[in-house]
């Protein structure tokens, strides 16, 4: 993606170490939004209204998922093909890996380890793609069985789409990532376990320092605190996916 430049690969666990994205610049206005789940009837209506907002604005707008777009809510597979297509002109969509995505990869590799997917909000994934995720708690044999099936009907497009989220993006002084970030570390050193699920009650910078937007964890209303920006806001349980507007030389940050 041109508009991007690319930190270095980030450590952690991964066998495919995801990058860390940085923009030079700002762009006229960035929109994180929250844990989408699957929801994509409140991406959409979320979308209208940046779309609304940014029609007038001069520049690029950037619109960032903010990793947890799969699981829980009822169509993973429509938001993926949502947010994988183009952008209206004068927009970019970008969408960070969380540890939903992550796991979901995870069991399509190898089911029989990464099993507990399921029943941690994978199994509505499952159905959003027409594959049946069966008992409770099924065997390896028929783990190894539902994989089978998901990877026959996975478009080949959706998995490049989730193995090339990238870990995070870096602009000016702002961080955004799924979970947590240890400002102690360069983008390059950062544990990718860390990004993708935290250190709750969540990573805050010293005095001064930068910024982390974020999700994961679920808070009735947007949650501003010294050095981060909670938007988790439990789309797929409150109906309430929210937008945060990020603009001006100074970042200054607006709930949409």
């Amino acid at each position: 993606m041109g508009f991007f430049g690319a930190r270095s690969a980030a450590a952690g666990k991964l066998e495919k170490p995801r990058r860390f994205l940085s923009l030079e610049a700002a762009p006229t206005a960035i929109y994180a939004l929250g844990d989408i789940h699957g929801c994509i009837d409140l991406l959409r209506a979320a979308e209208d209204k940046i779309f609304v907002d940014g029609a007038d604005l001069p520049g690029q707008k950037l619109i960032v998922a903010l990793g947890d777009v799969i699981d829980r809510g009822p169509d993973s597979a429509a938001v993926i093909d949502h947010l994988a297509g183009p952008a209206p002109a004068g927009f970019t969509r970008l969408t960070i890996c969380g540890n939903h995505e992550d796991m979901f990869l995870r069991f399509l590799d190898d089911p029989a380890v990464n099993g507990r997917w399921i029943a941690f909000g994978g199994a509505e994934t499952l159905r959003s793609y027409g594959v049946d995720p069966g008992m409770d708690a099924p065997s390896r044999a028929q783990l190894r069985a539902i994989a089978r099936d998901m990877n026959a009907v996975l478009p080949p497009g959706h998995r490049a789409f989730l193995e090339g989220l990238p870990l995070g993006l870096l602009v000016g002084d702002t961080y955004l990532a799924h979970a947590g970030y240890d400002f102690a570390l360069p983008p390059a050193r950062q544990s990718a376990d860390r990004i993708l699920w935290g250190a709750d009650p969540g990573d805050r910078p010293g005095p001064g320092q930068s910024r982390l937007v974020h999700g994961h964890f679920i808070v009735a209303a947007p949650e501003f605190l010294p050095g981060r920006i909670n938007v988790d806001t439990g789309a797929y349980q409150s109906g309430c996916l929210t937008t945060l507007k990020l603009s001006g030389a100074d970042g200054s940050a607006t709930i949409l």
